[in-house]
């Protein structure tokens, strides 16, 4: 399972293929376009990951307490790849980045 939040809305999809995204387009843009500091978080929960990441927008909650495993890592370089990690991200980035994952989980 693959939970997206944007700002203050929220989706939950069964699988990377099931991602509207349109919908992750939009809510970014229309945060951007209000002036709103973008925030999104990403939790993937799909064996062999459990993990959740999170865009310069957001508050931050810490980090984990333990080590990430192969894919998590894998995941992890390809969120830095994207530039995800910078405050002006591009969404189109995002979106690639969620096709990567795909790759890993399905």
């Amino acid at each position: 399972m693959i939970t997206i939040k944007i700002g203050s809305y929220e989706r939950i999809f069964s699988a990377v293929g099931n991602i509207d995204e349109n919908w992750i387009k939009q809510q970014i843009r229309g945060l951007r376009n209000d002036g709103y500091s973008v925030c999104v978080r990403i939790t993937i929960d799909k064996n062999p990951l459990n993990m959740v990441l999170t865009t310069q927008g957001c508050n931050s909650n810490g980090g984990s307490t333990r080590l990430p495993n192969y894919d998590e890592k894998r995941i992890f370089e390809f969120w830095h790849a994207r530039k995800l990690d910078k405050k002006d991200f591009d969404e189109n980035n995002l979106v690639a980045f969620l096709m990567q994952v795909r790759n890993v989980i399905e």
